[in-house]
């Protein structure tokens, strides 16, 4: 069931509250299979922007949400109180619901839509969130928007695959890349960040 919806304070500051507001967001009408476009449940949404915001990683922070979709994260990080969120997709269909769902919840001029493959897109952050696809029907696409996700930003919050796989990949990923991991739960969300201070001071 979806709530009616409205404009919320911002920043919110429970995630109970968020977890309410991502619940009211509209899907994708017409999910692809080859880009892998599944809904993100609201409750995992808010786990992940939760944590990214008890860390202090959102509020005041630039976000940035590669593979966007219908905006679930991006949005969530505009609803914490990010000070600049970049929603990134492909897919100009996606981008046009979340540019609806964002003005339903009264964020629209919070946040800015880029329509782009993510090999191609480049801009430096504080924060990155993501739900990248799981690479099951492109093999290796997880670890493509892993990759840009760590040369954009300074933190990663990202959701995998569970797997051992999975994880021996993303640790060497992160190892080549200069990231340290923390699993934030079983099987599903990770924080990434610099394990050296150089990574932080980096200028493309």
């Amino acid at each position: 069931m979806r709530h009616a919806a409205s404009n919320f304070a911002v920043p919110i500051t429970s995630k109970k509250e968020l977890e309410i507001a991502l619940e009211s967001l509209l899907p994708h009408p017409a999910p692809s299979r080859e880009l892998e476009q599944y809904t993100l449940p609201a409750y995992l949404a808010a786990e992940l922007l939760w944590a990214a915001y008890m860390s202090g990683d959102v509020e005041g922070r630039a976000v940035l949400d590669l593979g966007c979709g219908t905006g679930i994260l991006a949005i969530g990080a505009a609803l914490l109180g990010a000070s600049a969120v970049l929603g990134v997709d492909v897919d100009v269909v996606a981008l046009r619901v979340a540019a609806r769902n964002a003005a339903s919840v009264g964020v629209a001029s919070k946040v800015t839509w880029v329509a782009s493959r993510v090999p191609e897109f480049f801009a430096r952050v504080d924060t990155v969130v993501e739900n990248p696809p799981f690479g099951v029907w492109r093999k290796g696409a997880d670890m493509v928007f892993l990759t840009k996700s760590m040369e954009c930003g300074d933190v990663v919050y990202s959701l995998h695959k569970s797997s051992e796989e999975t994880r021996r990949l993303v640790r060497k990923l992160a190892s080549d890349m200069g990231f340290s991991i923390a699993w934030l739960s079983e099987g599903h969300a990770l924080r990434l960040k610099p394990t050296m201070p150089f990574h932080e001071l980096r200028d493309y």
